[in-house]
């Protein structure tokens, strides 16, 4: 993916991104890092089929706002929208069950 674009996306942005991690040529954990630094007030939701621990810990230390699951429903992920956009953090609540 050229840099150009996203930078550009990003400054002109959405206020919500709902972002996978796995992608090609650029994962969803460099794009974060990536949209963050350009844009601090992004608030960034992970939606993927990843949710061990690792990547749920990796995206909340990067600074995304919320993580779901690809099969979260579309009232709960309608929610998680809401929630980012008004600076709130959201989880899927089968994340956090096994949160500690």
């Amino acid at each position: 993916m050229d840099g150009k674009p996203l930078r550009w996306r990003v400054r002109c942005g959405p206020n919500v991104i709902l972002m996978d991690i796995a992608m090609p040529v650029l994962n969803g954990l460099e794009s974060t890092r990536q949209i963050l630094a350009a844009n601090p007030d992004a608030k960034v939701v992970i939606l993927s089929a990843h949710s061990d621990d690792a990547y749920v810990e990796s995206m909340n230390d990067i600074g995304a706002v919320g993580f779901l699951e690809k099969q979260t429903s579309a009232e709960i992920l309608t929610k998680a929208i809401c929630e980012a956009a008004k600076g709130h953090k959201f989880f899927s609540p089968s994340i956090l069950k096994t949160a500690p």
